[in-house]
């Protein structure tokens, strides 16, 4: 369903360049501000009407009152003030739930230039929460995407300093995430392919390495450019296990870039608001290749990140990627007795009995692991799924999976009852 949205809001944007561009404005801020209005209509569309949300430009003032730069597009929630004689408003900024920099042409300049406002407003954002907190915060979701990232069971927050430190940094920086708006660099053109955006990144970071501010924490969790995109794999939808322990921080995907961004800030608004059915069970999944890991250091009494920069095999241009579908894991006899012996007891010692005494047990407990079904608490298995379910389908099958949001009762519908997406 989310995939036929987003089509649906590509073409609008597809068809509405055009119209643009037919004009043959030479007027640089003229044709900011068409892009703006533009992005600004998509957006109103693909948000949903039952959240009380607004997408508007302007600035965003924190609690002491200091102002942000001027943002292109904004998603917020409460109200604001706008400002006389003016189409621009001023928001808090805890109110803003995603910010947008909007470019027609995105290359290096570009880049930077977005880049900078974007960090900038991050920095503010996080200053202004740590200096009036809310209360108690539900770390939920960066907790569940610590457990699907790394396959381990994520300590109390005030424990977080007891971790080695690239766990301990990479648990701060999903904790950082998950509070913070979501940054997107949208530009509608630019570098021509794939492959010229990934290189353009690796530029762009090189030319920065040393320097404060190019960390994993504070690089944008989406960056457009034409029909091409960088995504962030943290776990804020997206999720690549880690490696090595070293972290996927983003993968590239000429797939239409409006899903990436529908799935992005929807995700962030499933954290504050009611959502729809459809979208929190919805089996669409990004097809991305690897593009940059790292991971968090000490050297010489500095702290930073290490850069990896991948270069797999892309696909053509012209060659659309498929679209993956979630699936549960298909287990035997062995797995549904692990998994039952886990929802009862909530932990098991690591011993053959249950990690596996054949070849087909051990494989079995690896898939279990690498799905992110179980995971270790030390020496622990435990299970890393907010509501797993074991289900024995018509095929004759069972099969594990999370179904905390109706997952794995969609994918039985679809794939056994032949209901339509």
């Amino acid at each position: 369903m989310i995939t036929k949205v987003a089509d649906l809001l590509n073409e609008l944007r597809i068809a509405e360049v055009k119209r643009i561009d037919q004009e043959q404005i030479k007027h640089t801020t003229t044709i900011g501000d068409m892009y703006e209005s533009l992005t600004a209509s998509v957006l109103d569309q693909a948000i949903p009407k039952q959240a009380d949300l607004k997408i508007v430009s302007g600035f965003a003032r924190t609690t002491s009152g200091i102002m942000s730069g001027q943002i292109d597009c904004m998603v917020v929630c409460g109200s604001g003030r706008p400002l006389p004689y003016s189409k621009a408003s001023i928001w808090d900024i805890q109110d803003v739930i995603a910010v947008l920099e909007i470019k027609k042409t995105l290359f290096s300049g570009q880049m930077e230039t977005a880049y900078d406002q974007l960090r900038s407003f991050l920095d503010l954002h996080w200053d202004d929460f740590q200096s009036s907190p809310p209360g108690n915060v539900n770390i939920g979701p960066a907790l569940r995407a610590y457990r699907l990232i790394t396959g381990l069971e994520p300590p109390e927050h005030p424990d977080a300093s007891k971790l080695p430190f690239h766990l301990e940094m990479f648990y701060r920086a999903l904790v950082v995430e998950q509070i913070s708006p979501v940054r997107i660099i949208f530009g509608y053109g630019g570098y021509k392919s794939e492959a010229s955006l990934r290189e353009g990144l690796f530029k762009f970071l090189e030319k920065h390495a040393g320097r404060q501010g190019f960390g994993g924490s504070s690089l944008p969790p989406l960056i457009i450019c034409g029909q091409f995109s960088l995504v962030k794999v943290n776990g804020f939808p997206f999720t690549y296990p880690m490696k090595e322990d070293r972290f996927l921080i983003y993968g590239s995907s000429h797939q239409n870039p409006l899903y990436f961004l529908l799935e992005l800030i929807w995700t962030r608004l499933s954290y504050r608001f009611p959502m729809p059915d459809w979208f929190l069970s919805d089996l669409t999944l990004g097809q991305l290749s690897p593009v940059l890991s790292g991971r968090a250091v000490q050297k010489n009494g500095q702290r930073g990140w290490e850069y990896w920069m991948h270069e797999p095999k892309l696909l053509p241009a012209d060659q659309e990627p498929a679209t993956p579908i979630w699936a549960p894991l298909a287990v035997s006899e062995f797995g549904f007795y692990l998994f039952t012996q886990l929802c009862a007891k909530e932990s098991l010692p690591r011993v053959p009995e249950h990690t596996g005494t054949t070849t087909q047990e051990k494989d079995e407990f690896q898939k279990m692991l690498d799905a992110r079904i179980i995971g270790y608490d030390n020496d622990k298995i435990v299970l890393l799924t907010d509501r797993a379910e074991c289900v024995f389908a018509p095929d004759g099958s069972a099969y594990i999976g999370e179904n905390d949001t109706g997952r794995l009762s969609a994918w039985l519908e679809k794939m056994f009852f032949h209901k339509s997406d």
